[in-house]
């Protein structure tokens, strides 16, 4: 797969899973690690989604973690929202 940025390209990406869906994508594993090919070293990923999720079984900060961000925390929760936070080691 043909990823569009290079490596080290951003200081912080955002993925915004506010539908839900995040458990559900089949190539999950992939795309935190082109995630994480294109975060600067020190960068950080932030993950925005819902508190109450259809999918309750699905642990956003082991998703994160397995991809390599580390540390991963629940950086907020507010409103209907939470906010998860994972660093690129550098």
């Amino acid at each position: 797969d043909a990823w569009p940025f290079d490596a080290a390209a951003f200081d912080m990406v955002v993925i915004d899973d506010t539908r839900d869906a995040f458990a559900t994508v089949a190539a999950l594993p992939q795309l935190l690690s082109h995630a994480l090919h294109s975060l600067r070293a020190g960068g950080r990923i932030e993950v925005v989604t819902p508190i109450t999720s259809a999918h309750p079984q699905f642990d956003h900060t082991q998703a994160l973690a397995r991809a390599g961000f580390q540390p991963v925390r629940l950086l907020a929760e507010s409103g209907k929202l939470r906010f998860i936070e994972g660093l690129k080691r550098g």
